[in-house]
């Protein structure tokens, strides 16, 4: 698997991003899903409930992504705009990644 990581913003590094996964070499659209691990705001709790997450929809055959948001100290409305930039990414680069676009959840 190839995974490559994409920041949301332009002035950002690291965080906030999205973990794009490549997992199928045929580029066959297939559902989607951005997981976006909990963690209440103040961490990104990305071991446990978004890599194993993402492998657990890999097997059911989606195109899986994984969000990096941001957290304390920022608040509100920085994590919602985080997931919506994130959701309009995957759908931007369907076609690149294999994803049928109306087909994308998280």
């Amino acid at each position: 698997m190839q995974t490559e990581i994409i920041p949301l913003w332009s002035a950002s590094r690291g965080i906030p991003s999205v973990l794009v996964r490549h997992v199928r070499d045929d580029n066959t659209p297939r559902p989607a899903v951005l997981v976006i691990p909990g963690g209440g705001y103040s961490v990104v709790c990305d071991s446990t409930e978004g890599v194993p997450i993402a492998n657990r929809f890999d097997e059911l055959g989606y195109q899986t992504f994984v969000l990096q948001y941001r957290v304390a100290p920022h608040s509100y409305p920085a994590p919602l705009q985080d997931a919506v930039r994130a959701l309009r990414l995957v759908r931007a680069n369907a076609a690149a990644w294999g994803v049928a676009p109306g087909a994308v959840a998280a």
